[in-house]
């Protein structure tokens, strides 16, 4: 392959993708360098996640790969480019599961970073192995792909363990929403790389010559859905905030629910009746009285109630209202009947 054949539509965009990227972060890069906190963990390594997963966005392309193998033919033939991208694409997940320590229901998840070196000490040896027995950079492009999707889905699985032991705990507001996007960014590359994988197995299988098909075109264009979760997760936290609506509503009909369960097993009526919330209403304010209301009138439950045990230990243990407004959303309510 010569890069004096033009580029593909699909190469284009992807430029003008990389293009724009490299803009939006030279734009967050300023407004955020007058931020005090700039230089101090975890948000600095977010930031560096965020520039690391731009640059796997970039070489993330055969039409990028093959120049930059090309470049470097007269020095030597070996699929630098590959392992390049297996390290970047490694490094991102390795950032993330380290800034997971800063937050206190994975504080001793340490497991994540040595899977993750594992799988790329592993994915180096078969990438050298199979350049020493000569073959093409098209077959190592395509192995490099399949060690990208396995290596993914492990890194995958990590973090849905990790968010499936979370259930139970506390997790501040806005680390849930970082938490989600970063999840989906990672679903999103998965899938990428599922395709991308497909594409791989087909070549190998057939022995091609073309290594672009529309298989690897599908996962170039979905890996753009995970550049835009990426971007989300990086951008300021107001916006970040916004994006959890659907959370908050989530935690409002939780609280509903607690809430009259509350007063199907009380015999006062209520003292203040909550106003029903309505979609466009600040859900601030709404998860503020029902969290009021339910810290008031849960004292005349029964105290043999697991309600009542579950309610009582939270108003013991978080003496800060947002503490305690997190903490009601995983009391565990049984099913109920409202007369």
């Amino acid at each position: 392959m010569t890069m004096k054949t033009p580029l593909p539509p699909l190469d284009i965009i992807h430029l003008a993708v990389v293009i724009i990227w490299i803009s939006y972060y030279c734009v967050r890069l300023i407004q955020h360098s007058r931020n005090h906190v700039f230089l101090k963990m975890p948000w600095l390594i977010l930031w560096i996640i965020g520039y690391v997963f731009g640059l796997c966005y970039i070489i993330n392309n055969y039409s990028a790969q093959i120049y930059w193998q090309h470049a470097l033919q007269s020095l030597t033939d070996f699929p630098i480019t590959v392992i390049i991208k297996l390290i970047v694409f490694s490094l991102v997940t390795f950032l993330f599961f380290y800034t997971l320590h800063f937050y206190s229901p994975f504080d001793n998840a340490w497991y994540g970073e040595v899977i993750v070196t594992t799988l790329l000490g592993i994915s180096f040896i078969i990438v050298t192995s199979l350049w020493m027995q000569l073959l093409p950079f098209r077959i190592l492009f395509w192995v490099g792909d399949i060690l990208l999707f396995v290596n993914s889905m492990f890194a995958l699985a990590v973090l849905l363990h990790l968010f499936k032991q979370s259930n139970n705990k506390v997790i501040p507001t806005i680390e849930h929403i970082h938490f989600i996007w970063f999840t989906s960014c990672n679903l999103f590359a998965g899938v990428s790389l599922l395709f991308t994988t497909i594409s791989a197995i087909d070549g190998l299988m057939t022995q091609r010559l073309n290594v672009r098909d529309n298989w690897l075109e599908l996962g170039y264009m979905t890996y753009t859905l995970a550049l835009i979760c990426m971007a989300v997760l990086t951008s300021p936290d107001e916006f970040i905030y916004w994006t959890g609506y659907p959370l908050r509503l989530l935690r409002i009909r939780k609280l509903n629910k607690l809430y009259f369960y509350i007063l199907s097993s009380i015999s006062i009526p209520e003292r203040y009746p909550l106003s029903p919330y309505r979609i466009g209403q600040q859900t601030e304010y709404a998860i503020y009285e029902r969290v009021i209301s339910i810290l008031d009138l849960y004292p005349f439950l029964d105290s043999n109630d697991d309600v009542f045990q579950q309610l009582r230990r939270i108003e013991s243990q978080y003496d800060l209202y947002l503490d305690c407004a997190e903490a009601l959303v995983y009391v565990k309510v049984p099913d109920f009947k409202i007369y």
